[in-house]
């Protein structure tokens, strides 16, 4: 791209990062480091880019995961016991506050020890480990999305 200054604005620029995106032999992560370092523009004034500060560039997002991660055994069994003396405390928090409310004739709050879960954390990490689901996908979910007799959930498109 051989420009003068002047003739350089917004939409040469994305046009200009799209085509690069598009090519087989940039990757992402080298389109950034490429705009970083010449910023579309050889002209400095006063030490600062022209071209930043004339035009609102964004950052080219990449994805910053080189490789996907499984928990080993042992760290599922130690997350699942986490999860769990989590979940006990919660409950033991629950019952002192209660029994201080009582003692103050205050009205107490909901006994959690009736309760399967005491918030929706372990649930929510439970149904990650056993279904694959990526964050994402869980934090889109609806009721709707989610048939308990049949022990189903729906997962819609669009992460």
């Amino acid at each position: 791209m051989h420009r003068a200054l002047i003739d350089i604005n917004l939409w040469v620029i994305e046009k200009w990062r799209s085509e690069q995106l598009k090519s087989v032999r940039h990757a992402p992560r080298s389109i950034a480091t490429s705009h970083r370092s010449r910023r579309v523009c050889q002209g400095r004034w006063s030490g600062t880019c022209w071209m930043k500060t004339r035009f609102k560039i964004r950052p080219i997002r990449t994805d910053h995961l080189s490789r996907a991660r499984y928990l080993t055994d042992e760290e599922e069994r130690s997350l699942r016991k986490t999860l769990s003396e989590r979940d006990e405390q919660l409950r033991q928090r629950r019952d002192n506050g209660n029994k201080w409310r009582r003692e103050r004739h205050k009205k107490a709050l909901p006994d959690l020890a009736v309760r399967f879960f005491s918030d929706y954390l372990r649930p929510m990490v439970l149904m990650t480990l056993n279904t694959g689901l990526r964050r994402g996908e869980v934090l889109q979910l609806k009721w709707s999305d989610v048939d308990l007799l049949q022990r189903k959930v729906i997962i819609r498109d669009g992460s």
